[in-house]
This record gives C-alpha cells, structure tokens and sequence, in this order.
C-alpha cells in the first residue's frame, strides 16, 4: 500500500444576487449559486513495525526449539507418572 498526498476539501457555496444596472432591487435577477473548492494538502508519515528478516528467523528458531522442550518435559513427566 503507498500514498503520494493526501487532502481535504473545503466546499463553500455562496449565492450572488444578479442585479443590472438601473434596475430596483425587488426586480433582480434569480441569484446565482457559486461553489468554491478549496483544497488543503494533510501532511503524513508512514512507517512499518516490522523486524528484519533475519532477527525474525532467529526468533522462530527459537521459538521451534521451546515448543521440542516443552513436547519433552510433557513426555517425561507422562513417563513418570506411570512408573510411580
């Protein structure tokens, strides 16, 4: 996943009376609706929380050989349990 920018945008709307010279006020024109789009750019920083690769495989190593002694210690104490 990866960003080039990021924004937001501010929407306004304002209406405009359209009146021609010489004309009284209570004869103007239909106003006029005028949008404004503002953008602003958000500034951000991205990042990973990963480990690298090989500090990665040291720990599963590790954590293969702690599961082969904890499969042992369940053996053995089983094993003692039926010669007691």
């Amino acid at each position: 996943m990866s960003f080039e920018s990021a924004y937001v945008e501010e929407v306004e709307e304002r209406e405009q009376a359209m009146q021609v010279d010489g004309e009284p006020e209570a004869e103007a024109k239909p106003k006029k609706t005028k949008r404004i789009i503002r953008k602003k750019e958000i500034p951000f920083v991205s990042g990973a929380s990963s480990l690298d690769s090989t500090i990665l495989e040291k720990f599963q190593g590790a954590r293969g050989r702690y599961a082969f002694i904890d499969k042992l210690v369940m053996d053995t104490e089983v094993f003692i349990s039926f010669v007691v």
